[in-house]
Protein backbone atom coordinates (compact mmCIF):
# COMPACT_ATOMS: atom_id res chain seq x y z
CA UNK A 1 0.00 0.00 0.00
CA UNK A 2 1.19 3.64 -0.99
CA UNK A 3 2.21 5.38 2.13
CA UNK A 4 0.90 8.95 2.15
CA UNK A 5 2.95 12.01 1.98
CA UNK A 6 3.96 13.45 5.74
CA UNK A 7 1.76 16.46 6.74
CA UNK A 8 4.06 19.10 7.24
CA UNK A 9 4.55 23.08 6.17
CA UNK A 10 7.89 22.35 5.93
CA UNK A 11 7.86 20.64 2.24
CA UNK A 12 5.43 21.07 -0.31
CA UNK A 13 3.68 17.34 -1.27
CA UNK A 14 4.65 17.96 -4.95
CA UNK A 15 8.00 18.32 -4.05
CA UNK A 16 8.38 15.25 -1.29
CA UNK A 17 6.99 12.79 -4.32
CA UNK A 18 9.73 14.06 -6.56
CA UNK A 19 12.74 13.67 -3.63
CA UNK A 20 11.20 9.64 -3.64
CA UNK A 21 12.46 9.31 -7.51
CA UNK A 22 16.19 9.83 -5.99
CA UNK A 23 19.01 9.04 -3.56
CA UNK A 24 21.91 10.03 -1.49
CA UNK A 25 24.49 8.97 -3.96
CA UNK A 26 27.24 6.70 -2.24
CA UNK A 27 30.89 6.25 -3.52
CA UNK A 28 31.82 2.64 -4.06
CA UNK A 29 30.60 -0.32 -1.88
CA UNK A 30 29.70 0.84 2.02
CA UNK A 31 29.73 -1.49 4.84
CA UNK A 32 27.06 -1.85 7.41
CA UNK A 33 25.93 -3.29 10.41
CA UNK A 34 22.08 -4.09 9.57
CA UNK A 35 20.37 -5.97 6.66
CA UNK A 36 18.93 -2.92 4.40
CA UNK A 37 18.76 -1.42 0.63
CA UNK A 38 22.19 -0.45 -0.01
CA UNK A 39 24.85 -2.94 -1.20
CA UNK A 40 27.67 -4.02 0.91
CA UNK A 41 31.55 -5.28 1.23
CA UNK A 42 30.13 -8.52 3.38
CA UNK A 43 28.66 -11.36 1.43
CA UNK A 44 26.07 -13.07 2.45
CA UNK A 45 22.74 -15.08 1.00
CA UNK A 46 21.11 -11.85 -0.75
CA UNK A 47 19.79 -12.34 -4.22
CA UNK A 48 22.52 -10.77 -6.37
CA UNK A 49 24.80 -13.12 -7.44
CA UNK A 50 28.69 -12.01 -6.99
CA UNK A 51 31.41 -14.54 -7.35
CA UNK A 52 32.36 -18.21 -6.45
CA UNK A 53 34.73 -19.73 -4.09
CA UNK A 54 35.63 -23.20 -3.25
CA UNK A 55 33.46 -25.31 -1.20
CA UNK A 56 34.38 -25.64 2.66
CA UNK A 57 33.44 -27.88 4.83
CA UNK A 58 30.44 -26.71 6.93
CA UNK A 59 28.89 -24.46 3.71
CA UNK A 60 25.09 -24.39 2.93
CA UNK A 61 25.16 -27.37 0.02
CA UNK A 62 22.18 -25.27 -1.20
CA UNK A 63 24.47 -22.49 -2.37
CA UNK A 64 26.97 -25.25 -4.41
CA UNK A 65 27.06 -24.45 -8.41
CA UNK A 66 26.13 -28.06 -9.68
CA UNK A 67 26.96 -26.63 -12.74
CA UNK A 68 30.20 -25.44 -12.26
CA UNK A 69 30.37 -28.48 -10.68
CA UNK A 70 29.73 -30.26 -13.92
CA UNK A 71 31.89 -28.62 -16.29
CA UNK A 72 34.96 -28.29 -13.60
CA UNK A 73 34.50 -31.66 -11.13
CA UNK A 74 35.41 -29.23 -8.42
CA UNK A 75 32.95 -28.05 -5.61
CA UNK A 76 32.38 -24.01 -5.36
CA UNK A 77 29.68 -22.07 -3.13
CA UNK A 78 28.19 -19.25 -5.09
CA UNK A 79 28.05 -16.06 -3.41
CA UNK A 80 25.55 -13.54 -3.49
CA UNK A 81 25.60 -9.51 -2.28
CA UNK A 82 24.02 -9.07 1.24
CA UNK A 83 22.25 -5.99 1.04
CA UNK A 84 22.93 -3.61 3.69
CA UNK A 85 22.10 -0.51 5.44
CA UNK A 86 23.27 2.86 5.56
CA UNK A 87 23.79 5.23 7.88
CA UNK A 88 23.02 9.05 7.35
CA UNK A 89 24.11 11.75 9.95
CA UNK A 90 22.79 15.11 9.15
CA UNK A 91 24.19 17.70 11.01
CA UNK A 92 22.34 21.07 11.26
CA UNK A 93 24.07 24.56 12.34
CA UNK A 94 21.78 25.89 15.02
CA UNK A 95 23.65 28.49 15.97
CA UNK A 96 22.06 32.13 15.55
CA UNK A 97 24.10 33.63 13.16
CA UNK A 98 22.37 30.85 10.77
CA UNK A 99 19.06 32.77 11.72
CA UNK A 100 20.48 35.43 9.40
CA UNK A 101 18.41 35.20 6.33
CA UNK A 102 18.99 31.41 5.79
CA UNK A 103 17.46 29.49 8.57
CA UNK A 104 14.00 28.64 6.70
CA UNK A 105 16.21 27.22 4.23
CA UNK A 106 18.41 25.18 6.45
CA UNK A 107 15.33 23.74 7.62
CA UNK A 108 14.27 22.54 4.62
CA UNK A 109 17.66 21.67 3.12
CA UNK A 110 18.05 19.11 6.04
CA UNK A 111 14.26 17.77 5.65
CA UNK A 112 14.54 17.20 2.35
CA UNK A 113 18.05 14.96 2.07
CA UNK A 114 15.96 13.43 5.47
CA UNK A 115 13.55 12.42 3.30
CA UNK A 116 15.56 11.53 0.40
CA UNK A 117 17.13 9.08 2.53
CA UNK A 118 14.17 7.77 4.81
CA UNK A 119 12.62 6.76 1.27
CA UNK A 120 15.67 5.01 -0.11
CA UNK A 121 15.69 2.81 3.22
CA UNK A 122 19.04 4.50 4.78
CA UNK A 123 18.90 5.08 8.78
CA UNK A 124 19.44 8.61 9.53
CA UNK A 125 19.76 10.70 12.72
CA UNK A 126 19.42 14.61 12.85
CA UNK A 127 21.72 16.47 15.11
CA UNK A 128 21.43 20.28 16.10
CA UNK A 129 24.77 21.89 16.44
CA UNK A 130 25.51 25.05 18.75
CA UNK A 131 28.60 25.17 20.84
CA UNK A 132 27.89 21.74 21.56
CA UNK A 133 25.44 19.25 20.65
CA UNK A 134 22.03 20.67 21.21
CA UNK A 135 19.48 18.07 19.71
CA UNK A 136 19.15 14.36 18.33
CA UNK A 137 16.80 13.09 16.92
CA UNK A 138 17.31 9.22 15.47
CA UNK A 139 18.39 6.94 14.27
CA UNK A 140 14.98 7.02 12.25
CA UNK A 141 14.21 4.28 9.91
CA UNK A 142 11.37 4.66 6.47
CA UNK A 143 9.67 6.84 5.06
CA UNK A 144 6.95 6.56 8.33
CA UNK A 145 9.50 8.27 10.10
CA UNK A 146 9.53 11.08 7.94
CA UNK A 147 7.22 13.14 9.40
CA UNK A 148 9.28 12.89 13.12
CA UNK A 149 12.31 14.59 10.97
CA UNK A 150 10.56 16.80 9.50
CA UNK A 151 8.97 17.95 13.00
CA UNK A 152 12.27 17.91 14.15
CA UNK A 153 13.95 19.90 11.76
CA UNK A 154 10.90 22.76 11.99
CA UNK A 155 11.20 23.16 15.68
CA UNK A 156 14.91 23.69 15.29
CA UNK A 157 15.91 27.51 16.99
CA UNK A 158 18.52 29.31 15.52
CA UNK A 159 20.48 30.61 18.39
CA UNK A 160 23.44 31.24 20.80
CA UNK A 161 27.48 30.83 19.69
CA UNK A 162 29.26 28.58 17.35
CA UNK A 163 31.57 25.47 18.46
CA UNK A 164 31.29 23.30 15.00
CA UNK A 165 34.87 21.31 16.63
CA UNK A 166 33.19 20.49 20.58
CA UNK A 167 29.74 19.86 18.39
CA UNK A 168 31.01 18.12 15.61
CA UNK A 169 33.21 15.94 18.20
CA UNK A 170 30.49 14.60 19.96
CA UNK A 171 28.66 13.33 16.90
CA UNK A 172 31.92 11.70 15.57
CA UNK A 173 31.52 9.54 19.06
CA UNK A 174 28.74 7.69 17.90
CA UNK A 175 28.59 8.00 14.11
CA UNK A 176 31.19 4.72 13.08
CA UNK A 177 29.85 4.45 9.64
CA UNK A 178 28.29 6.29 6.86
CA UNK A 179 27.50 9.30 5.52
CA UNK A 180 27.20 13.03 6.92
CA UNK A 181 26.27 15.93 5.77
CA UNK A 182 26.99 19.13 7.48
CA UNK A 183 25.03 21.99 6.61
CA UNK A 184 26.61 25.36 8.05
CA UNK A 185 27.95 28.81 7.27
CA UNK A 186 31.27 28.26 9.14
CA UNK A 187 30.74 31.67 10.71
CA UNK A 188 32.87 30.92 13.60
CA UNK A 189 36.65 32.37 13.98
CA UNK A 190 37.60 29.05 15.11
CA UNK A 191 37.34 25.46 14.85
CA UNK A 192 35.94 24.93 11.34
CA UNK A 193 39.15 23.00 10.01
CA UNK A 194 39.55 21.32 13.19
CA UNK A 195 35.86 19.97 13.00
CA UNK A 196 36.33 19.00 9.64
CA UNK A 197 39.23 16.86 11.02
CA UNK A 198 37.54 15.06 13.36
CA UNK A 199 34.88 13.86 10.68
CA UNK A 200 38.02 12.64 8.56
CA UNK A 201 39.67 10.64 11.68
CA UNK A 202 36.49 8.47 11.48
CA UNK A 203 36.41 8.13 7.60
CA UNK A 204 33.27 8.58 7.00
CA UNK A 205 31.71 9.89 3.94
CA UNK A 206 31.14 13.85 4.55
CA UNK A 207 29.24 16.26 2.33
CA UNK A 208 29.52 19.94 3.06
CA UNK A 209 26.95 22.36 2.43
CA UNK A 210 28.79 25.68 2.99
CA UNK A 211 25.37 27.89 3.41
CA UNK A 212 25.10 31.75 3.04
CA UNK A 213 22.10 34.21 2.54
CA UNK A 214 22.85 36.54 -0.81
CA UNK A 215 23.94 39.69 1.02
CA UNK A 216 26.51 37.54 2.58
CA UNK A 217 27.83 36.21 -0.58
CA UNK A 218 27.45 39.81 -2.46
CA UNK A 219 27.09 42.86 -0.23
CA UNK A 220 25.69 45.58 -2.57
CA UNK A 221 27.97 48.54 -2.86
CA UNK A 222 26.61 51.70 -1.40
CA UNK A 223 23.77 50.30 0.93
CA UNK A 224 23.89 50.77 4.62
CA UNK A 225 24.28 48.52 6.83
CA UNK A 226 24.03 47.46 10.70
CA UNK A 227 26.63 44.78 10.98
CA UNK A 228 25.17 42.43 14.05
CA UNK A 229 27.38 39.49 15.83
CA UNK A 230 24.88 37.39 15.82
CA UNK A 231 26.04 35.34 18.58
CA UNK A 232 27.63 38.66 20.49
CA UNK A 233 25.23 40.84 19.95
CA UNK A 234 27.79 43.79 19.10
CA UNK A 235 26.71 46.05 16.62
CA UNK A 236 28.33 48.04 14.00
CA UNK A 237 26.64 50.11 10.96
CA UNK A 238 28.72 51.68 8.27
CA UNK A 239 27.95 52.34 4.58
CA UNK A 240 29.27 49.65 1.83
CA UNK A 241 32.26 51.23 0.21
CA UNK A 242 34.59 49.93 -2.06
CA UNK A 243 37.03 49.74 0.35
CA UNK A 244 34.64 47.79 2.74
CA UNK A 245 33.78 45.80 0.29
CA UNK A 246 37.14 44.87 -1.19
CA UNK A 247 37.97 43.66 2.91
CA UNK A 248 34.48 41.84 2.86
CA UNK A 249 35.50 39.87 0.15
CA UNK A 250 38.66 39.41 0.50
CA UNK A 251 38.15 37.63 4.16
CA UNK A 252 34.84 35.54 2.68
CA UNK A 253 37.39 34.61 -0.31
CA UNK A 254 40.07 33.01 2.79
CA UNK A 255 36.70 31.34 4.25
CA UNK A 256 35.83 29.45 1.29
CA UNK A 257 39.67 28.73 -0.11
CA UNK A 258 40.43 27.27 3.57
CA UNK A 259 37.28 25.12 3.20
CA UNK A 260 37.69 24.19 -0.23
CA UNK A 261 41.18 23.02 0.49
CA UNK A 262 40.53 20.84 3.49
CA UNK A 263 37.39 19.47 1.45
CA UNK A 264 39.90 18.15 -1.04
CA UNK A 265 42.81 17.49 1.29
CA UNK A 266 39.98 15.16 3.17
CA UNK A 267 38.21 13.83 0.42
CA UNK A 268 35.06 15.83 1.17
CA UNK A 269 32.19 17.02 -1.20
CA UNK A 270 31.78 20.78 -0.70
CA UNK A 271 29.68 22.63 -2.36
CA UNK A 272 28.63 26.45 -1.48
CA UNK A 273 25.04 27.06 -0.92
CA UNK A 274 23.18 30.03 -1.59
CA UNK A 275 19.65 30.48 0.55
CA UNK A 276 18.11 32.27 -2.15
CA UNK A 277 18.51 29.16 -4.27
CA UNK A 278 15.15 27.11 -4.04
CA UNK A 279 16.01 23.89 -2.60
CA UNK A 280 14.76 21.78 -5.81
CA UNK A 281 16.59 23.84 -7.94
CA UNK A 282 19.90 23.18 -5.28
CA UNK A 283 18.92 19.48 -5.07
CA UNK A 284 18.58 18.59 -8.96
CA UNK A 285 21.44 20.62 -9.98
CA UNK A 286 24.37 21.67 -8.07
CA UNK A 287 24.28 18.41 -5.66
CA UNK A 288 23.13 16.18 -8.40
CA UNK A 289 26.03 17.21 -10.60
CA UNK A 290 28.83 17.37 -7.66
CA UNK A 291 26.94 13.52 -7.14
CA UNK A 292 26.26 14.31 -3.74
CA UNK A 293 22.50 12.91 -5.20
CA UNK A 294 21.49 11.01 -8.02
CA UNK A 295 18.30 9.50 -9.58
CA UNK A 296 16.60 6.21 -9.10
CA UNK A 297 16.28 3.89 -11.88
Amino acid sequence: MTQPEPATSLLEPDFLRMLERLTLQLQGRIRGTRQGERRSTRRGTGVEFEDHRAYAVGDDLRHLDWHLMARLDALFVRLFQEPQEHEIHLLLDASASMGCGKGRFAQQLAGALAYVALCAGDRVGIFALRDRLDGVIGPLRGKQAAPRALDFLERVAFAGETDLERAVREVAATARRGTVVLISDFLTPAGRVEALRTLAARRLRVIVLHTLAPEERAPRLGDDVTLIDAESGEELTLTIDKASLAAYQEQLNLLTAELTQACKGYGFTFIPVTSSTPVAELILGDLRRAGAVATLH
